[in-house]
């Protein structure tokens, strides 16, 4: 038995590029205030109290904003890091086979509407519906002893926050060993890092930020169909955030204005040690089970690549 927990942006993929689309559909998951320059303040904002009509229409925005980007990640999009598919799609039969327990993402993003984007997407990419069990952000409850103060982005992580996550959300309980453990991290959290030994596994960050124009794009289609726009409700919340101006265009513009204090990533890095690091722990379903595997030959494989 395993649980599995990996950390977001640079090791799922880069999310921060679609930052402010997930905002706008899923305000009432941005319990932080964040400034249009795109720095953080220490103190959070009051949640905001929507109605269960509202939500349902932001959820489903939310969903065709996904199925939309889900779509232009198949065409090469890049916000998910290269091979993350095919990982979560072997995860997912072992979970089947009841070999893993439990999969969260566990960041120190400030924003949960990134957190479900990346595991609702590479859910859907893999297949793999209900892989990841819980999302811990940097707000999130159980880290109070962690976060004391600072920015998002520069929390230690903790076992105990980690153990946990595998126990909460939509994860089921179960007594877990540390060698049951491991952590898939672009960084080091040595708190993590010191107890799982070599189940920590660091891998070279993933710097590449997809093309927000298609990002853009996939932001209008699911806003307009949604009807956002002349929802009263939802107007009331985000009016004063956009300054009184309702307009799509206005909503692009602070999208704009915060995709421009970031700083461009164009080098994808070689994902070697991640793959196999990770095909190591985890091979594939049939090799453990006693079963054979088919290995093709040359001439095999020169026929696939054609």
């Amino acid at each position: 038995m395993a649980y599995i927990g990996f950390d977001l942006d640079e090791t799922l993929g880069r999310f921060v590029v679609a930052e402010y689309h997930t905002y706008f559909f899923q305000p009432h998951n941005a319990v932080y205030r964040c400034q249009w320059s795109g720095r953080y303040e220490t103190r959070k904002v009051e949640e905001p109290v929507l109605s269960d009509r509202l939500l349902e229409k932001l959820n489903n925005a939310f969903d065709g904003f996904i199925d939309c980007v889900a779509k232009k990640e198949e065409e090469g999009l890049g916000l998910i890091r290269p091979g993350i598919v095919e990982i979560a799609k072997r995860l997912y039969e072992h979970k089947q086979l009841g070999n893993v327990k439990s999969v969260v993402i566990y960041s120190n993003n400030g924003n949960l509407s990134s957190l479900h984007l990346a595991g609702k997407l590479i859910e859907k990419l893999a297949k793999a519906p209900g892989l990841f069990c819980n999302y811990v952000h940097w707000y999130h409850p159980s880290r109070e002893n962690e976060v004391t103060k600072g920015k998002p982005g520069h929390a230690r992580k903790t076992i105990q926050v980690l153990l946990e996550a595998f126990e909460g959300g939509n994860c089921q309980p179960g007594d877990i060993d540390l060698d049951q453990v491991y952590f898939f991290d672009d960084l080091n959290h040595p708190d993590i890092a010191d107890l799982l030994g070599d189940r920590y596994i660091q891998v070279p960050a993933y710097q590449y930020d997809a093309d927000v124009s298609v990002l853009n794009g996939c932001f209008v289609e699911a806003f307009e169909a949604s009807g956002l726009g002349e929802d009263p409700e939802y107007i009331s919340y985000m009016r004063p955030i956009l300054q009184g101006n309702m307009e799509l265009q206005a909503m692009l513009g602070m999208i704009k204005q915060f995709q421009d204090t970031l700083n461009r990533k164009t080098n994808k890095p070689n994902n070697t040690n991640f793959h196999r690091r990770f095909y190591e722990r985890f091979p594939n379903h049939s090799a453990t089970s006693g079963g054979k595997r088919h290995r093709k030959t040359k001439k095999q494989k020169r026929r696939s690549k054609n």
